[in-house]
C-alpha cells in the first residue's frame, strides 16, 4: 500500500498524537509499505526528507496562536495536492483538521481515493485555551464540535481510540462509518512488581498545560500528607509548568513535589517503574496513551470520572472519581494505598496488555485494506 498520514503533530513535537502518527509510518514501512507524512516544519520553512521508503513533507508553519508550543501548518492546498499527487496513495489518513489534514482530505475527495479520519481532540480541550470561561468557552466548543462533524463526515471510516469517544461521536452527528481502535502503547517486558515503599512515590505523566487541569492534583496533595507521607513527581512540561511550579511553592509543598522537565520514552517509563501510584486529572482525553503506560508498569490508577479514562479503570487497581474534586482525588488514591500492591500491580498490566500497539497497528492496517477494497 502507498500511505499518506496527514497531521498537525509529528517528533520532535510531543504529544500523544505525534506518538501515534510516527508509530503508524515506521509500522507501516517496516510492514513494506510506501509512507508519506504531510505535517508541519518546526522550523517554519517547507522542507523534505526521505529515509527509504519513508517520506516526511515539512510544510511551511507559523507558531500557534494558542499557547501549546507547536507550530500550525501554513500551507497552500495547491502545495499539498501536488505532494500527495506526485506519491499517489492508495489511502489518505488525517489525524485533526488543521491546514495538512484539510488538504488531504480535499485531494482524497477530489480523486476519490479512500480517506481514514481518526479523532484525536475533545472540542473541550481547544475550549480550555480561550481566554475566558463561562458562555464564551462553551461557544467557542460549540463551534469546534461543529467544524470536527462537517469535516469527518467527509472522510470513508472515522476512527475513535476509545469505545466512549465513539459513542460520542455518533451523538454529535457523524454520519459516515466509526470504529474504534485505541492507540495503543509499546509494551516492554512484564516488570518486577514490588511492595509499596516507605514513602509512596506517586506519579502524573504528560503535557503541563491549561486543559490538563493539574492545579487539582497540587490542592489534593495536602488531604494525602495529612494521612501518610507520599513524594509526587510530574513527568512532563508545556506552557503552565511556571504556575504549577509556582501553586506548589505557593502551598509549600516543594520538599514533596519534584518536576522531571521533559524525557524521553525510555526515560518516563523508568520513572513510572520506581512509581508506586499514578494520578491524573484531565476531562478531556480521547484515551491517555500515559495512563495506559502507567498500567503497564503495574501502578494502580487514580482519573477524572470524565471522557475515556474510566473505560481504563477496574476495581481491582483504579478509581474514576469526581472530577475537579481534590478531596475525592485524595482519598482515592490513599484507598489505592492500603491496598494489596502486588495484585494490583498484575491486574494493571494485564489490562495494559490488551492495548498493545502492535495490534493497534494491525487493526489500522486492516482497516486501510478495507477501504482501498471497498469492504469497510
Amino acid at each position: 500500500m502507498r500511505i499518506a498520514l496527514c497531521a498537525e503533530s509529528f517528533p520532535p513535537l510531543v504529544s500523544g498524537v505525534a506518538v501515534l502518527v510516527e508509530a503508524l509510518a515506521k509500522g507501516a514501512v517496516a510492514a513494506g509499505h510506501d509512507v508519506l507524512v504531510v505535517t508541519p516544519s518546526q522550523s517554519g520553512a517547507a522542507a523534505t526528507e526521505r529515509k527509504g521508503a519513508l517520506t516526511v513533507a515539512y510544510q511551511p508553519s507559523i507558531a500557534n496562536p494558542l499557547p501549546r508550543g507547536n507550530r500550525l501548518s501554513v500551507p497552500t492546498i495547491r502545495a499539498i495536492s501536488k505532494v500527495l499527487r506526485d506519491f499517489a496513495p492508495d489511502v489518505v489518513h488525517v489525524h485533526d483538521w488543521g491546514a495538512c489534514s484539510q488538504a488531504g482530505v480535499s485531494y482524497a475527495n477530489r480523486k476519490q481515493v479512500p480517506c481514514v479520519g481518526t479523532y484525536h481532540f475533545s472540542p473541550h480541550l481547544a475550549a480550555a485555551y480561550v481566554p475566558a470561561s463561562g458562555l464564551l468557552g462553551n461557544e467557542y466548543a460549540a463551534i469546534i464540535r461543529a467544524v470536527t462533524v462537517r469535516f469527518y463526515n467527509k472522510c470513508s471510516v472515522v476512527v475513535a481510540p476509545s469505545v466512549t469517544t465513539r459513542d460520542e461521536l455518533a451523538q454529535e452527528g457523524i454520519t459516515v462509518p466509526l470504529r474504534a481502535i485505541g492507540n495503543g502503547v509499546e509494551l516492554v517486558d512484564t516488570p518486577t512488581y514490588h511492595p509499596w515503599a516507605k514513602v509512596p512515590v506517586v506519579i502524573s505523566v504528560g503535557r503541563i498545560d491549561p486543559d490538563k487541569d493539574l492545579e487539582l492534583l497540587v490542592r489534593a496533595i495536602p488531604h494525602v500528607l495529612a494521612v501518610q507521607p507520599c513524594r509526587f513527581v510530574f513527568v512532563g512540561t508545556g506552557t503552565a509548568l511556571p504556575a504549577l511550579k509556582r501553586w506548589v511553592r505557593d502551598a509549600e509543598l516543594s520538599r514533596v513535589v519534584s518536576f522531571t522537565g521533559s524525557l524521553s520514552q525510555e526515560e518516563v517509563r523508568t520513572q513510572l517503574l520506581l512509581s508506586d501510584a499514578f494520578w491524573i486529572s484531565s476531562t478531556v482525553e480521547t484515551q491517555s496513551i500515559a495512563t495506559i503506560e502507567a498500567l503497564a508498569a503495574g501502578l494502580p490508577i487514580v482519573v477524572a470520572d470524565a471522557g475515556a479514562l474510566p473505560e481504563l479503570v477496574r476495581p481491582t487497581f483504579g478509581r474514576a472519581v469526581k472530577s475537579r474534586d481534590p478531596h475525592a482525588f485524595a482519598d482515592a488514591l490513599l484507598e489505592l494505598l492500603s491496598g494489596d500492591r502486588i495484585p494490583m500491580a498484575k491486574a494493571a498490566r494485564a489490562l495494559a496488555e490488551t492495548h498493545d500497539r502492535a495490534r493497534a497497528l494491525d487493526e489500522y492496517f486492516a482497516l486501510y485494506e478495507d477501504v482501498i477494497t471497498g469492504t469497510s
